[in-house]
């Protein structure tokens, strides 16, 4: 789901919202108090007020996101990986007869330009300018060079910022622009600047391939002989291994791109083409017979209580200051706020539908370990078999949405957040960060989405437009323009394998695999 839907600035200053707001608390008291005809009323009067500001939320939303943009991160981090290849290969040549000096330089060469496409969209980005310095430092761009890269910090305005985000930048941009002058410039550490310039390097460069560079060279312009000796060669054998983790990464997605493409033609042509017969519909269709309305409900209520929220989440939590504070505690804000704002929709489905239709929660979204023949292990492996059916999907999405919208990757503002942690080294964090995105993502949206909504669908509608509509709603909810076709995708085989089993664990473990092996992913990438 996505994790931020800003309302224009982000501050409890929207004159609208706090009218929306005494609103949303009279109708809500009214609706408790009053019975009958009168309550009925003024229930359609909430749904229409409530429509109105989700509408309005909703565009709001919409124009934030179009102004912000991951690109320059996505640049930053191709820059990186590429870095990261080019120490990788220099590491390597020490085991071949073969000096390969025309790929590092490549490699670099494409750094360069990566990281230019990123300041150009984000051009008064502290962490890109040091990124910038310390590569033209490492590619021996010279002094010069380097000294009009560091001396870039004291042109940056920071106007646009907050007070409190205005004096973060200024003090980062000086502490950086010290620590980039002494190791580059000056190339001389005295033993009482050291354990200053040290903390810097701690603290003010993000984990990655960067701060590894920077606090080589700050042991070397100190003089610890020993130290950077030692460092130099663990920095060597760490980019070894990544590099083979890297070419065993994609022989396993190669392998399973393949597996999936085998688990889809045994669908088109092994399986029937119908998933349900008339007769198994009740099995998968919603057991009470709620209306539309009552889903539009439910729905509607959720999106409120999000863009409700959102204002005193985004005074009370900043994930991008959390992320300084490393992996563990980012993944504990991200599970925390994932749970705050996708959880009461649980709560609004059983209290509109299931409670006065006397259904059963799990019942009622269809979850189950047995169902005829089919036990939990035969449930579980057709999870499995549906995450692997979606690789080969998503990769040709993806391909798709490239070559024919240009789209350039997800515009979900949380991506940023979650690649900078993946590059910490924690392991707690990183369990941590796999129930956040991993488990609790398929429990809630997997209920709502497919246990809620598709079956509601189902009761008057056919499998297949049922299938569109369930993953066309997955896509819009999280309002990633840049990810909306593969979100689709996988909306719609999740919910092909929730028709073709009638139980919702399989999808719940297919969506679980997904996110916990994408962050993976990222683990291997870019930690």
């Amino acid at each position: 789901m996505s994790y931020l839907r800003p309302l224009p600035g982000g501050r409890l200053t929207e004159p609208y919202y706090f009218i929306f707001l005494a609103g949303y608390i009279v109708l809500s008291a009214l609706t408790f108090f009053l019975k009958d005809k009168k309550r009925e009323l003024v229930i359609n009067v909430f749904m229409v007020f409530a429509t109105v500001f989700v509408a309005i939320s909703l565009n709001n939303a919409i124009v934030a996101r179009s102004k912000t943009s991951n690109s320059a991160m996505q640049q930053a981090d191709k820059a990186e990986l590429m870095l990261k290849f080019s120490s990788g290969m220099s590491s390597m040549s020490r085991y071949s007869p073969v000096k390969d000096q025309a790929s590092v330089k490549q490699f670099y060469d494409s750094a360069e330009q990566a990281l230019a496409g990123a300041q150009q969209v984000e051009p008064q980005s502290v962490t890109i300018q040091a990124r910038k310095a310390i590569l033209y430092a490492e590619s021996s761009r010279g002094k010069k060079a380097v000294s009009k890269e560091i001396a870039a910090f004291d042109k940056m305005n920071f106007d646009k910022f907050s007070p409190a985000e205005k004096a973060e930048k200024i003090d980062r941009s000086k502490a950086l622009s010290e620590l980039l002058t002494r190791v580059y410039i000056t190339q001389k550490v005295a033993p009482e600047e050291y354990d200053h310039l040290k903390q810097i390097a701690d603290k003010k460069m993000l984990p990655g391939w960067y701060q590894e560079v920077i606090k080589i060279q700050l042991e070397k312009a100190a003089g610890h002989k020993k130290q950077y000796e030692k460092m130099v060669a663990d920095f060597q054998e760490h980019y070894l291994y990544y590099v083979i983790k890297m070419a065993v990464a994609i022989v396993l997605g190669i392998l399973a791109a393949l597996i999936g493409s085998i688990v889809i033609l045994a669908q088109l042509f092994f399986l029937p083409r119908s998933p349900t017969k008339d007769a198994e519909k009740e099995l998968i269709a919603a057991p009470g017979k709620w209306s539309y309305k009552t889903v539009f409900a439910v729905f509607l209520g959720w999106l409120s209580w999000e863009f409700l929220l959102q204002p005193f989440v985004k005074q009370a939590i900043n994930l991008g200051a959390i992320s300084e504070q490393g992996s563990l505690a980012v993944a504990c804000a991200t599970g925390g706020l994932y749970l705050l704002q996708n959880a009461p929709p649980l709560v609004l489905i059983w209290l509109f539908a299931f409670k006065p239709h006397g259904v059963k929660f799990l019942e009622g979204i269809r979850f189950r370990t047995k169902i005829g023949k089919m036990g939990i292990f035969k449930l579980i492996f057709s999870g499995i078999g549906t995450w692997f059916a979606g690789v080969p999907i998503v990769i040709c999405a993806t391909i798709f949405a490239v070559l024919v919208f240009k789209f350039q990757g997800s515009d979900n503002p949380i991506v940023s957040v979650v690649m900078t942690a993946a590059k910490d080294p924690n392991p707690i964090g990183a369990v941590v960060f796999m129930f956040a995105l991993g488990v609790l993502p398929a429990l809630c949206e997997e209920t709502l989405f497919r246990g809620f909504l598709y079956t509601s669908l189902r009761r008057n509608l056919g499998a297949f437009p049922s299938m569109v509509l369930s993953a066309a709603v997955f896509s819009a909810a999280h309002l990633d323009l840049g990810g909306a076709l593969q979100l689709f995708s996988l909306g719609f085989i999740f919910a092909y394998v929730f028709e073709r089993t009638k139980s919702l664990l399989p999808s719940m473990i297919a969506h679980c695999m997904w996110n916990s092996i994408m962050f993976l992913m990222a683990l291997t990438f870019l930690g």
